[in-house]
């Protein structure tokens, strides 16, 4: 199992100096740096190379993460609006092959943040249905590019494609592509799930990336989140992938109207590094403990 942190923590404009939080990331003793599918698109070449070199200078792995804007949603009944999708992640799958990332998470199926939809039962099944096509599509290329897809699984409101781990599992199911599996989030799996353990027991094998937090987007273990519980499920499906961590505590800039965070979650001089670096420590005493 690995441990990775977004950079949004520290930050609240998606676009800046990536290079800077590999270095940090890893004098934190984490393994993994969670950044922005957006922030790539507007690299160049050089800056791309320069991004990876710096990853592996400090030793850590680099995974983006992408929602899609909703004029570029891939379910939308529009064709323009959703080869407007197509053309921007074919743009991301070949900035990726500069710089050498390998897998691309997030809500790649529909639009995010849905905070605006009115959707019905009925038009619900039609989007399900116009997304696994694009889907089908989208995956065919990731894989010309060697490129996994972990689709994220969100709460109610921020989309409505699917909102648990059983019907996450349903759709990439149907879809039936090997470079295809799921994001789970512990921060939305808290609104949806019934037992947290249990829905990653039903994501199973279909699990490729995980994503932790407290249920008030702060750091792990300053919440009420049922950790034992999580790790458990982890353990029974023997998980050893990325466990990145997102937590986003400043409000302001482009990450807090993004999260919906209208106040700062932190108070007065707190060390943010101190503050992640005992969260990781408090992690991983939690999942990489022996089972009992």
């Amino acid at each position: 199992m690995k441990f990775g942190i977004h950079y949004a923590y520290w930050e609240n404009d998606w676009d800046t100096d990536l290079k800077q939080y590999c270095y940090k990331a890893a004098d934190l003793g984490f393994d993994a740096l969670e950044i922005s599918g957006n922030a790539m698109l507007v690299m160049s070449d050089e800056e791309l190379k320069a991004l990876a070199g710096a990853a592996d200078k400090a030793g850590v792995t680099v995974y983006p993460c992408h929602g899609m804007a909703k004029n570029r949603d891939v379910a939308s009944e529009d064709p323009a609006i959703r080869e407007r999708g197509f053309a921007q992640l074919r743009e991301l799958f070949n900035q990726m092959d500069v710089a050498g990332f390998k897998q691309l998470g997030g809500i790649l199926y529909s639009y995010w943040p849905a905070y605006d939809f009115s959707t019905t039962t009925t038009d619900l099944q039609k989007a399900r249905e116009i997304s696994l096509q694009s889907m089908d599509l989208i995956a065919k290329e990731a894989k010309k590019h060697d490129i996994t897809l972990t689709l994220e699984v969100v709460n109610r409101f921020e989309n409505f494609m699917f909102n648990t781990a059983k019907e996450g599992v349903e759709f990439v199911q149907k879809l039936g592509h090997e470079n295809v599996k799921l994001l789970l989030d512990a921060f939305h799996m808290n609104i949806e799930e019934d037992f947290l353990g249990d829905a990653i027991r039903t994501a199973g094998k279909h699990l490729g990336h995980f994503h932790i937090g407290e249920c008030n987007r702060k750091v792990p273990g300053q919440g009420h989140m049922p950790w034992d519980d999580i790790a458990r499920g982890l353990q029974d499906i023997g998980y050893d992938g990325v466990v990145a961590m997102e937590p986003f505590v400043l409000e302001g800039g482009e990450v807090g109207d993004s999260i919906r965070l209208w106040h700062n979650l932190v108070e007065g001089d707190v060390d943010l590094d101190k503050d992640i670096r005992g969260a990781l420590d408090f992690i991983k005493g939690k999942f990489l403990k022996q089972p009992v």
